[in-house]
């Protein structure tokens, strides 16, 4: 009956890319999360992007590497992404979460990955934490920044085409975490 509560779906992941919403921001650095994750939905052929209202996101739901999987991409702004992480964790119930998003503190073409940290001042990854009342996630940082630019100056510019390619680069990367245990944090240079 439609009253009753939704029973839980048991996954292995929930992938979260982070952005904002619209065309305004589709080719910004913020938004990598969305493309990232959108690269790995469609290099795995999983079901294109449906909205979900409840879930106030674009979700996709498919199987990668044998394992059960929820792409979220929230629409939202990328300060309130943690409504509809908790939203997402509470229905789905995942053995573990990954956020995936832009850092400007890293230099282009590095991937940091970090197990169950802070958010070291992305808004959206802070939105997470205080809406899931948990750190205990895991985080696929993309670098953005050349040596001479300021993190205040490209967040919201559009990406090079250059820059954009390492999402792509990325997009494997992400695939390799959901096949493997993660218990530390490590580095990849794709460059």
């Amino acid at each position: 009956m439609w009253w009753k509560k939704r029973k839980k779906e048991n996954i292995s992941f929930l992938i979260v890319g982070l952005g904002n919403p619209g065309e305004k921001y589709a080719k910004t650095a913020h938004n990598c999360g969305f493309r990232i994750v959108s690269h790995l939905r469609n290099n795995e052929k999983l079901p294109y992007f449906e909205k979900d209202n409840t879930l106030n996101s674009l979700k996709s739901k498919g199987e990668v590497e044998g394992k059960k999987i929820v792409i979220l991409l929230p629409l939202t702004f990328m300060n309130r992404s943690g409504e509809a992480a908790r939203k997402a964790f509470q229905r789905f119930s995942p053995e573990k979460i990954i956020v995936v998003h832009d850092d400007s503190d890293l230099p282009l073409y590095t991937l940091r990955i970090s197990v169950f940290r802070g958010s070291a001042g992305h808004k959206g990854v802070q939105s997470i934490i205080n809406h899931l009342k948990s750190k205990e996630f895991i985080r696929l940082r993309v670098g953005i920044r050349k040596d001479d630019e300021k993190a205040k100056e490209i967040v919201l510019k559009d990406l090079s085409s250059e820059k954009r390619e390492i999402e792509k680069k990325a997009a494997e990367e992400l695939k390799k975490l959901i096949s493997s245990e993660i218990s530390s944090s490590y580095t990849v240079r794709l460059k």
